[in-house]
C-alpha cells in the first residue's frame, strides 16, 4: 500500500463527526477518532499532512447505554533508543477496550510538537466503570495504517513492519501499556517506546600484514537480515527467509599501519535465533578488501540480535586467509 498525503481537514468526509469533535477536542491539537460514533473506519491516506476517513455502516449499532461515557487516562512516554539523533514526526495511539473482542474505542494521531518524551492526558468512549484498556502507541509509521484491519486488538498483535521502509533518523517506535481509565493522578502510566532497528558498528580495523601492504579499498556490509516484524514483539525472532544482503558501505580510506576507527553503522532486524540453533539462518557481517590486488572477504557471524540492541565489532586482518575478530554488545 503506498502511503500518500493527507487532507487537512480530517473532518471533510463526515461533518456530524467534526460537529461532536469541536465539542470534545476545543482544547486539543490532536485528531480524536471515536469508534462508537462509526462502527467502522477505513483509512484512505495517512502519512504526513491529514487523515481522510469513510463511513461503512455495515456494523451494527452499539447497544451499550455507557457507549458514549467518556473515559480519561493520563500516560506519560518515553523513548529508549539505542540509535542516534532520532525524532518523532507522527505518533498514532490507539485505545483497544480488554474484554470480549477487545474492540478499537478511539484513535489519536498527533503530528506536531513532538519530542521524545512527553505527558498526555487522553479521552476515549467506551471504558467505563474504571476497566482496564491497552493503549498502544506506534511512533513513525512509514505507511498508511487501515484502521477497519486493527480494528481488534488480535489484528494489532500481527501487525508486522518491513526492515526496507524503516528510518534511522525517524524510526519505527513502538510501546504499550494496560491501563485503568480514572480522572485523578493515580491514573498516569508509563509507555516505553522502542525501535525494531538494531545496529551493528565496525569500531576498529587493525592491519596486521608485513611489509606495509594496505588493506585497499575496504567495504562492510551485512547478510541474513530480518526483512519484517511484528511491531509489538518484544523477542523470539525467528525469521524463516531473509534479505541476502543489504547495503555495502566503505571505509574512509584504506587500511595502513595504524589502526582505523570506523564508527560504521549498519542497521538490521532483530534476529534472536540461538547460536545452538542448526538450520535457521542468522545475521552476519562480511568486511571486503584487495591485498596485493586480491579480492578478500572476511565474514563475522554475529551473535543473536535483540530488538534495539548495540553490537560493535573489531577486526584484525593478518593475511589473505588469516583474521579475528572481537564482538562486543
Amino acid at each position: 500500500m503506498e502511503p500518500k498525503g493527507r487532507n487537512k481537514n480530517p473532518l471533510a468526509q463526515s461533518p456530524g463527526l467534526g460537529t461532536l469533535l469541536k465539542k470534545l477536542c476545543a482544547e486539543s491539537s490532536a485528531v480524536l477518532l471515536l469508534m462508537n460514533v462509526i462502527p467502522a473506519l477505513t483509512v484512505l491516506s495517512c502519512q504526513r499532512e491529514d487523515l481522510r476517513v469513510t463511513e461503512d455502516t455495515s456494523g451494527p449499532e452499539s447497544s451499550d447505554s455507557t457507549a458514549n461515557e467518556l473515559s480519561s487516562v493520563t500516560i506519560d512516554y518515553y523513548t529508549k533508543c539505542r540509535l542516534e539523533d532520532i525524532v518523532i514526526e507522527r505518533l498514532d495511539i490507539f485505545i483497544y477496550g480488554n474484554e470480549g473482542t477487545r474492540s478499537l474505542l478511539s484513535l489519536q494521531s498527533i503530528s506536531e510538537g513532538l519530542d521524545l518524551q512527553g505527558h498526555l492526558n487522553l479521552s476515549f468512549p467506551g471504558g467505563g466503570n474504571g476497566k482496564a484498556v491497552t493503549a498502544v502507541f506506534i511512533a513513525n509509521c512509514p505507511k498508511a495504517l487501515n484502521i477497519q484491519a486493527l480494528s481488534r486488538f488480535d489484528s494489532m498483535s500481527i501487525l508486522e513492519s518491513n526492515f526496507a521502509d524503516d528510518r534511522p533518523e525517524a524510526p519505527l517506535l513502538t510501546g504499550s501499556a494496560s491501563v485503568i481509565p480514572s480522572g485523578g493522578p493515580e491514573s498516569t502510566s508509563q509507555i516505553m517506546l522502542t525501535p525494531m532497528l538494531s545496529r551493528v558498528i565496525l569500531t576498529a580495523v587493525t592491519n596486521g600484514l608485513s611489509g606495509y601492504e594496505l588493506l585497499e579499498d575496504p567495504q562492510v556490509l551485512l547478510h541474513d537480515i530480518t526483512p519484517s516484524a511484528k511491531v509489538l514483539q518484544q523477542e523470539e525472532f525467528r525469521p524463516s527467509e531473509t534479505i541476502e544482503s543489504g547495503k555495502t558501505q566503505p571505509l574512509p580510506c584504506d587500511v595502513g599501519f595504524y589502526t582505523q576507527y570506523p564508527n560504521l553503522s549498519l542497521y538490521c532486524y532483530p534476529n534472536d535465533t540461538p547460536e545452538t540453533t542448526l538450520g535457521s539462518p542468522r545475521t552476519s557481517l562480511e568486511f571486503t578488501c584487495r591485498i596485493k590486488g586480491v579480492e578478500c572477504s572476511f565474514p563475522v557471524e554475529l551473535p543473536p540480535v535483540a530488538r534495539n540492541s548495540i553490537i560493535r565489532i573489531e577486526l584484525t586482518v593478518n593475511g589473505v586467509n588469516d583474521y579475528s575478530s572481537t564482538i562486543l554488545e
